[in-house]
């Protein structure tokens, strides 16, 4: 543990950083594919849903003529509804688990997180020392605090509006991702981070559990700070430590 000069803002990782890298397999996942079927009969006369459920049955039926014969299909909208969402639920965990992407697909999980959220069956996992360390760095310290995560930044503020640990966003000034700034492995992605908010580089830091991240933050001036989970405690081993490009290594 080394202190550093307090920095004017603090730009935060998400998943292995202050969620776990296990959030999206162990909880997201199994949850979309359980609860998408109750979703949709619940909301389906919602334009939002009417939108993603016409979305998701147009680019599966784009797919198929494509020559996608395994994709299961959806019905039209004139089968029975209880028939028609058996489809849609068929489909999109046949599509998770050949780890297929899409923003039709994309949409799906957006819906189903969102229904999660508002109906209370569905928390964002934070480890327990983020709220305080957020609390500490804002209310204490003054410090500006962001998030920069491969994400999409709704779901960044529905993972952190719905914590195990309560609503963390009055917390963070603005979230940041590969879509508004670029990839957190550039170093460019901080810079132009530094112009939006108007603060230098070196007045920054970064925390993140990925060494390939953190390099690219310190290309751009940026402060960064490794931090230590359980599924990268093997970074703290002497030898490893010795050959880290990083000066500070903070556990939090």
């Amino acid at each position: 543990m080394v202190r550093i000069r307090k920095p004017v803002a603090v730009i935060c990782d998400i998943e292995g950083t202050t969620t776990s890298v296990r959030f999206w397999h162990e909880v997201i996942a199994p949850f979309i594919k359980e609860n998408l079927a109750a979703c949709l009969q619940d909301t389906w006369t919602q334009p939002e849903t009417i939108d993603v459920v016409l979305g998701i049955r147009h680019k599966t039926a784009e797919d198929i003529r494509n020559g996608d014969k395994e994709l299961p299909p959806i019905l039209d909208e004139n089968s029975p509804r209880k028939e028609m969402i058996d489809s849609i639920v068929k489909n999109v965990c046949y599509q998770m688990q050949q780890r297929k992407q899409s923003n039709e697909l994309k949409a799906v999980h957006l819906l189903v997180w969102l229904y999660g959220y508002q109906n209370e069956l569905l928390k964002g996992h934070v480890y327990p020392d983020v709220q305080p360390a957020f609390h500490h760095w804002k209310n204490d310290l003054g410090i500006r605090l962001f998030t920069f995560a491969t994400g999409d930044t709704i779901v960044q503020k529905m993972l952190f509006g719905c914590s195990l640990m309560g609503n963390l966003n009055p917390y963070i000034e603005d979230f940041f991702n590969y879509d508004s700034v670029g990839k957190k492995t550039d170093s460019e992605s901080f810079r132009i981070i530094s112009k939006r908010i108007q603060i230098n580089c070196n007045s920054m830091v970064f925390l993140s559990d990925n060494l390939a991240e953190l390099k690219a933050c310190q290309a751009a001036g940026v402060t960064p700070i490794l931090v230590i989970r359980s599924h990268n405690r093997d970074l703290l081993d002497s030898s490893i430590q010795q050959s880290l490009p990083y000066k500070y290594i903070k556990i939090i």
